[in-house]
């Protein structure tokens, strides 16, 4: 397997399905939620939640696991999990030679990280450092955030973007010492949560350091992490372009054009849904890349290597004229082309256009929130769909819940 083909599976699986999990109970009760993924080049989340009826997804617990940039790209990933007949909660991580475990007590708050426990109380939020070192993870601090989440279990980013301790635990500008798969790691705080805030406490709570006691130790928490220093900005004048390329349904890979004018919201430009039979960007082995120009000449590109297949798109914004695999098409007020049967032999169609937005809601990487309230587009991207070959398909079946908050018919 080739170094390519390793992290595009390990972001897959990672990000998406090993992963995110729904347990449903009755409707009288409360359904839970969570899952595990790398959120940044040095830190993997696992975060459990619950939802009592007729109330917002509560954050429980989540565990920021951080150890050497890259970390958990060593010897492959595994995720598995499980809950109790009491209620108690369980994840067991492997990354190479690295083993994680974590359970949960919904009732009495007792938390377990790597077997030894210690009681929460109103904390919610756990620090583990030094997961790959040799004498072991340690119990750095913990923090209050929230606990109310802005959407579904799965948009976990959101809720960290404001809180500065967070941010900088998660360490998003570190490099591996190596430089193995860098270019993945460069955009994983940008994937996953969006932006780097320079400041703001909005939603948590900072507290002095607590004690944690730690399988009947008494064990000082680290002093907090130091307020960071604001970050330099772009210029106020400066028009910002963004975007990039990732499967967001079992059959569709989603290109976006994202752009910010000054003292504007985030604005989508463009938006190419790429679909073909359910799983294709597996094929071939799963090879990918992408590559995109800016837009001096007022032209932005993409090229996208992904399942075998090579597509292109380009926008020459001044005539909002797009051209997909050499085919020109005017957008007019457009801003979202359906291109189906990617993987056929006959190659890429375009099969219509349509228009969402274009202002993107809160930080410009909250695509779902603007896609959701589209019947075509829900009904393109196929959120229920099975892999003919069954490969990859309970990471499949998370993905449009991750990527864009969607909740499968069959989990409803």
């Amino acid at each position: 397997m080739t170094s390519g083909v390793f992290y595009f599976l390990m972001l897959l699986r990672l990000a998406g399905l090993l992963g995110i999990c729904v347990i449903a109970v009755s409707p009288a009760q409360r359904s839970s939620g969570g899952g595990t993924m790398m959120l940044s080049p040095a830190v993997v989340a696992t975060w459990f939640t619950d939802q009592p009826a007729g109330l917002p997804v509560q954050l429980r617990l989540l565990v920021l696991w951080r150890g050497t940039p890259g970390w958990f790209l060593v010897g492959g990933g595994e995720v598995s999990g499980a809950t109790g007949r009491d209620g108690v909660r369980h994840e067991t991580m492997n990354y190479g030679n690295v083993r994680l475990t974590v359970s949960f007590d919904f009732a009495t708050r007792v938390v377990s990280i790597q077997d030894k426990h210690f009681a929460l109380k109103d904390d919610n939020v756990v620090f583990v450092d030094d997961v790959d070192s040799v004498a072991g993870p340690r119990v750095a601090s913990t923090l209050l955030l929230g606990p109310t989440m802005p959407g579904s279990a799965g948009q976990l980013g959101e809720m960290l973007a404001p809180s500065p301790r967070i941010i900088e635990f998660l360490r998003c500008d570190a490099k591996a010492p190596n430089g193995r798969g860098q270019s993945m790691l460069d955009r994983m705080c940008l994937q996953n949560i969006g932006i780097i805030p320079k400041t703001g406490l909005s939603g948590e709570v900072l507290r002095a350091p607590q004690p944690v006691v730690v399988g009947g130790e008494q064990q000082r928490a680290q002093s907090q992490i130091p307020m960071p220093a604001p970050r330099p900005t772009t210029p106020p004048d400066t028009v910002v372009y963004s975007g990039g390329s990732v499967p967001v349904s079992p059959a569709v890979v989603a290109t976006e054009f994202r752009m910010r004018k000054p003292g504007q919201p985030v604005q989508l430009q463009l938006l190419v849904l790429w679909r073909g039979a359910p799983g294709w960007f597996f094929n071939n082995g799963g090879s990918s890349g992408s590559s995109g120009g800016g837009s001096a000449s007022g032209v932005r590109s993409e090229t996208i290597k992904l399942g075998g297949l090579f597509l292109q798109v380009s926008l020459h914004e001044p005539t909002r004229v797009v051209t997909i695999q050499d085919e020109k098409l005017e957008l007019k007020d457009n801003n979202v082309v359906f291109v189906d049967d990617v993987d056929a032999t006959t190659g890429p169609r375009i099969t219509g256009m349509t228009r969402v937005g274009p202002d993107i809601p809160g930080t410009g990487v909250q695509l779902g929130e603007l896609v959701r309230p589209s019947a075509q587009i829900v009904e393109f991207l196929r959120c229920d769909a099975k892999s003919p070959t069954g490969r990859g398909q309970p990471m499949l079946d998370t993905l449009c819940e991750r990527m864009l908050g969607i909740v499968r018919k069959e989990q409803r």
